[in-house]
């Protein structure tokens, strides 16, 4: 039941946030719903521990979803200012955090060879469009971009293993969660840099990561 009451809250925020980027002026309010729907996924992996009773689990996800949270409301002012630093400070955030999930994540299975495949493929195909596309970002960007793929990849690659190895509702839950996180970075680069942006590709960028943010806190329901 607390599951579902928050999942409903969770998407009614995410609908006033779709509305707020479909808005002329654009983008109204865009980063405060960013910001509270971020707080929500937050507030929602606390509720999610309390039921559970799995603080060890709960306490030691909540730095990922902070540097999250911090790094998601940057990324929502360079939407509207596009400072290539507020999308650098962003990115840095996030990539904090996925080494907090990586650290929360390792305590339950040490991290082993196999999860280092798929970002090995990952960092290979980054590297492969990069140097066809060459896409409209600074020079500099490309380095970190290729260690913020192997990041993530590794982080999604880690929550998988975990569901093939002990299938559990809670660790489909994580393994959904890091996989639409995956997605929704695969986006990004559609979103922040080409010329002609794609409202569509923005909301499934949107609907990707903070779809998975809900599976990952509310995976936490489930801890034992």
């Amino acid at each position: 039941m607390l599951l579902t009451v928050l999942a409903l809250a969770y998407g009614a925020w995410f609908a006033l946030l779709l509305r707020s980027l479909c808005t002329r002026p654009h983008r109204r309010s865009y980063t405060q719903y960013k910001a509270v729907l971020s707080l929500g996924f937050v507030l929602a992996a606390l509720a999610c521990t309390a039921a559970s009773g799995a603080w060890h689990k709960g306490l030691a996800l909540q730095p990922a979803l902070w540097c999250y949270l911090f790094g998601d409301v940057l990324l929502g002012l360079n939407n509207r200012k596009r400072d290539t630093r507020l999308f650098a400070i962003g990115t840095l955030a996030f990539l904090v955090g996925h080494l907090f999930l990586l650290k929360a994540l390792a305590r339950r299975q040490p991290l082993s060879a196999v999860d280092f495949l798929l970002p090995a493929v990952g960092v290979a195909i980054v590297a492969a469009v990069l140097l066809r596309v060459h896409p409209s970002m600074p020079g500099y960007y490309v380095p970190g971009a290729l260690v913020y793929a192997f990041m993530i990849c590794l982080a999604a690659a880690k929550c998988l293993h975990l569901a093939l190895l002990w299938p559990s509702a809670e660790n489909g839950m994580l393994a959904a969660g890091g996989l639409l996180f995956l997605l929704s970075d695969c986006v990004i680069p559609f979103v922040h840099f080409v010329p002609r942006r794609s409202l569509p590709l923005h909301i499934l960028n949107l609907a990707a990561y903070y779809g998975g943010m809900f599976l990952l806190a509310g995976s936490l329901y489930f801890s034992v």
